[in-house]
């Protein structure tokens, strides 16, 4: 398992969860795995070291593309230069 999925386990693979049942919330478990943290807008975005990514909004959070802002689970947006539009 990549570091995001494994901190997407803890919250339940739930994207309106924020914290772990010990109370841990994303911020936190990104930074314990050695994430490092952009923004963009109201977007903030946790890499990690073995390339895997979560994106978090005010909304939610999911894993997202190694290579853009894009959620997994939405497929990239239509302006994402990395995905051209495509679902995949």
């Amino acid at each position: 398992m990549t570091a995001a999925e494994i901190i997407a386990a803890r919250l339940g693979n739930d994207g309106q969860q924020g914290e772990d049942a010990a109370g841990t919330d994303l911020a936190t478990l990104a930074r314990r795995a050695g994430a490092r943290v952009s923004m963009r807008g109201d977007l903030v975005r946790y890499s990690f070291p073995d390339g895997s990514a979560i994106v978090a909004s005010a909304g939610g959070w999911d894993i997202a593309f190694a290579e853009c802002w894009c959620w997994v689970s939405a497929g990239h947006l239509d302006t994402c230069p990395k995905g051209r539009g495509s679902a995949s």
